[in-house]
């Protein structure tokens, strides 16, 4: 009777990065991803300049934050492709965008995320941009402090006379 090893190392699986269902019938494109469309890595930021350079690149945010970027070069892109920005806190799917691209072949692109601020939990966010169904990059980065807790809105109620 052969002998089987005690101790089997067994492959992990690595789930692929994948746009979901919801973001997929939003938008379809009739035009097709070119082969060569490419992105840099993306640079997180809670501010741009005029030619959308960000002003505070980081990994790391404390609270309160406004406002997100996710920064990226890209080249060999096709107006009209479709694209797709998926933002996650921990596995949960917190925000994302598809659209028909219009920035033309190259140059700085971002997707950006402005909720209340109260959504900002503690955590860990990734961010996942693709081309029509092939993700391109992905990045993630931390935000640090407790939830800011939202602002009682004003309301000014008509008084009876």
């Amino acid at each position: 009777m052969p002998s089987t090893p005690a101790g089997t190392d067994l492959p992990t699986v690595t789930p692929t990065p994948h746009s979901p269902l919801a973001g997929s019938q939003t938008f379809s494109s009739s035009v097709s991803p070119g082969p060569k469309a490419s992105s840099s890595l993306l640079s997180f930021t809670d501010g741009l300049d005029k030619l959308f350079r960000p002003l505070n690149p980081g990994t790391s945010f404390k609270n309160p934050i406004n406002h997100m970027y996710a920064v990226f070069s890209y080249d060999n892109m096709i107006n009209g492709v479709q694209w797709t920005a998926l933002w996650y806190r921990g596995s949960e799917l917190v925000y994302y965008e598809t659209k028909p691209w219009d920035g033309g072949t190259g140059g700085l692109g971002y997707s950006d995320w402005p909720p209340d601020k109260a959504y900002w939990l503690p955590g860990e966010y990734q961010v996942q941009i693709f081309v029509g169904s092939e993700i391109k990059v992905s990045g993630t980065f931390t935000v640090e402090g407790g939830q800011p807790t939202p602002r009682p809105t004003p309301h000014t109620q008509p008084t009876v006379t």
